[in-house]
């Protein structure tokens, strides 16, 4: 039984500790963050984003991703827009994919996507080239 209590004694100890760290600016507040990836995903709608060549050619393996809520999409009431770091738009997260996502977001959960791969590729119709991008999407808990 003491040695339970000494136990708890330590855990209490640490909690003051770290309390006493938060109150004067010496531990960060993501210290217990966890980056959870959710999914990997292949964003939807790139073919129909004005300038999308240049801005594929921009992205980096790795570049974070920010995904933002659209709610009165008129097409998805679920939709969920894929912008770069600049705010630019690069596509959505498929339909089939965003339903938890959106309410995990609605909800007050922080989730953003990494470019997890970009790549160029021939359309076979019209011979023009297309661009597939796929994303990591990872929630912060």
């Amino acid at each position: 039984m003491e040695e339970e209590k000494e136990d708890l004694s330590t855990y209490t100890s640490d909690a003051n500790a770290m309390t006493q760290m938060q109150h004067f600016g010496t531990l960060g507040p993501d210290l217990f963050a966890r980056e959870i990836l959710l999914m990997n995903t292949q964003v939807e709608g790139c073919s129909h984003v004005e300038g999308f060549p240049d801005l594929a050619h921009a992205l980096e393996v790795g570049e974070k991703i920010k995904l933002v809520l659209e709610p009165y999409n008129p097409y998805d009431r679920h939709a969920i827009l894929v912008k770069n770091q600049e705010g630019k738009k690069l596509g959505y997260i498929p339909r089939s994919k965003n339903e938890v996502l959106f309410h995990l977001m609605d909800a007050g959960k922080f989730l953003y996507g990494e470019v997890a791969r970009v790549y160029e590729f021939q359309d076979i119709k019209n011979h023009n080239p297309r661009y597939q991008l796929v994303i990591n999407v990872y929630m912060q808990d």
